[in-house]
């Protein structure tokens, strides 16, 4: 009875025609129900390649109907895997680390940098900072081709550095003016003029490409600075260079040519003439504010 029930049809034994149950069980890998559409032809080493998730998005009862997309996935595939870009071992052949690098876009010399540029940055006072061209050239080009880096991502960097810089300078800026809050304080209504008093000796006593250099750290909004300045002046309440004469707002180089062209002029006018005891006079002035030491060791 047990024997004629396997073999009649429909029955589970091997007389059976029921295509859709797979040999080996009527399970697909893993247990899973076996699938009834095309992918219960793949059979023998095959198939355990029935239960894998990927083939049940390509639809088809059997492989005539499946064949079409399946080729197109392998198509896909391997434009995929042309187009990837493999990272190379620590025992790549040079050959195969430059075809990395060029697949990144990284130049093969800094001449592939030429584009790359340090944009502007204004400090929160409107200054230009400087930048170094030489350096960026020698030492800044090299180190993106070290790093690995190709000409969008370079520029990338060095724009991060200049936003960088920029909020640096404006946050050492709000400290300094800070600090002049509390010399506001401090001097209260006689502030402003405080100010201008300390900027006119800075001026005597420093060239002009020093205190470019002064205003491009901003140094000279630092409070310390403004009070030092002022009590610089202090010890020349007399001096016509502070004191807002005609030659207060000269600098050193301003007034070692004054003092040459003043020179010339008393060479040429006669002794004890009203000019030249004027002129003598003013050459006198010239010399305390250009040579204060002096003045201060008599």
């Amino acid at each position: 009875m047990l024997y004629e029930r396997a073999g009649e049809p429909g029955g589970g034994g091997s007389g059976g025609s029921n295509s859709g149950v797979p040999a080996g069980g009527g399970a697909g890998s893993g247990g899973a129900p076996a699938p009834t559409d095309w992918r219960s032809g793949l059979t023998g080493e095959f198939e355990a390649l029935r239960g894998e998730k990927s083939l049940e998005v390509v639809k088809g009862k059997d492989f005539s109907e499946a064949g079409p997309a399946l080729a197109k996935m392998v198509v896909s595939g391997q434009k995929l895997l042309g187009d990837s870009i493999r990272i190379p071992g620590a025992n790549a052949k040079p050959e195969e680390v430059a075809a990395y690098r060029a697949k990144l876009g990284i130049p093969t010399s800094v001449e592939g940098y030429k584009d790359v540029k340090l944009p502007d940055v204004k400090t929160a006072s409107g200054d230009t900072l400087p930048w170094d061209a030489k350096m960026l050239d020698e030492f800044a080009k090299p180190g993106f081709m070290k790093a690995g880096l190709n000409p969008q991502q370079a520029q990338d960097v060095l724009g991060m550095f200049a936003e960088y810089t920029q909020r640096v300078s404006k946050a050492t800026l709000d400290s300094y003016f800070a600090g002049q809050d509390k010399l506001a304080e401090k001097w209260g209504l006689a502030f402003d003029n405080n100010v201008k008093r300390a900027y006119r000796t800075a001026s005597k006593f420093f060239s002009e490409p020093f205190m470019a250099l002064v205003k491009a750290a901003q140094l000279d909004a630092h409070s310390d600075f403004i009070q030092g300045m002022y009590d610089i002046s202090n010890n020349f309440d007399d001096d016509p260079i502070v004191d807002g004469s005609e030659v207060t707002d000269h600098s050193m180089d301003d007034l070692d040519k004054k003092i040459s062209e003043t020179r010339g002029k008393i060479a040429t006018l006669a002794a004890g003439s009203q000019e030249r005891t004027k002129l003598e006079a003013d050459l006198e002035k010239m010399y305390k504010a250009r040579y204060p030491e002096q003045r201060r060791s008599a």
